[in-house]
């Protein structure tokens, strides 16, 4: 992984590192999971769908290939959620966090195409 810090001053090459420093601890990582699995709870409770649905975030791994992350999803449209979930969040994440989650938004995509087709 690699990525470019455009900063201008002292200051803000300051909050650039606090900033990357937090981000690539576990803890910001699974913070922002719960954040991403309440959001796609919310817009699914916006749908007609059952009132069991869950979007369920297990376990987050804090590395940008995201291999040792979890989920559950009811269905179809529970994942279209969760896909809905990252996209809302991700401007809003850390970088390196950011990174972490676009991986597994193409994860997550692919899952969805796989399904959608029955492969």
């Amino acid at each position: 992984m690699s990525f470019k810090v455009n900063v201008s001053g002292m200051d803000a090459l300051t909050r650039k590192l606090r900033e990357l420093s937090e981000s690539v601890k576990p803890s910001t990582t699974y913070r922002w999971a719960k954040i991403v699995e309440k959001t796609a709870n919310e817009i699914c409770s916006n749908h007609k769908t059952s009132k069991d649905f869950k979007v369920k975030i297990i376990n987050i791994n804090n590395t940008p290939d995201s291999s040792n992350f979890s989920y559950e999803v009811a269905d179809l449209e529970s994942l279209d959620c969760l896909i809905k979930a990252v996209e809302r969040n991700l401007k809003s994440m850390p970088d390196i966090t950011r990174q972490i989650f676009e991986n597994l938004l193409t994860q997550f995509k692919s899952k969805r195409d796989a399904l959608k087709t029955g492969t």
